[in-house]
């Protein structure tokens, strides 16, 4: 069950319960983030298609739509590649992904770790200067 309070920008995104998010209309992209900071976070999320741009992940309070300190950025290909320290890191090569994968990025005191269906495929350490986090993503 989702622990936060998610803010829409705008009428695109319908919310049928704390649980889930799905985008309703529009062709750019719609986002959603936390009204609350957190230490330590877990998100744990499925896609039902792999041809849409879809991006989660956690931010900092200079949040720029789009842009994530740790997230998942899902490609309308069908691969993935990973958001750290605020870009996509190049020394994990697009990944790919397929509808009903479940993806999970767990961040605790000392760690980043992502998640593609309960393996772990990557872990950093946390940066720093990022101390809280607030909930983000942005579907095409």
């Amino acid at each position: 069950a989702a622990l936060f309070t998610l803010l829409p920008s705008d009428n695109t995104i319908f919310m049928p319960n704390s649980n889930n998010l799905f985008k309703v209309s529009g062709g750019g992209p719609s986002t959603c983030l936390s009204y609350e900071f957190f230490n330590t976070a877990i998100v744990t999320f499925g896609v039902s298609t792999n041809n849409y741009n879809k991006q989660v992940g956690f931010g900092n309070k200079n949040i720029v739509p789009g842009t994530f300190v740790y997230g998942f950025n899902l490609i309308a290909n069908g691969t993935f590649n990973l958001y750290y320290n605020g870009s996509v890191n190049l020394n994990v090569p697009n990944l790919p992904y397929s509808p009903n994968d479940i993806f999970t990025l767990a961040l605790d005191g000392t760690y980043a770790m992502y998640y593609q269906n309960g393996i772990l495929i990557a872990m950093y350490h946390r940066i720093p200067e990022v101390t809280s986090v607030q909930f983000y993503c942005s579907i095409n």
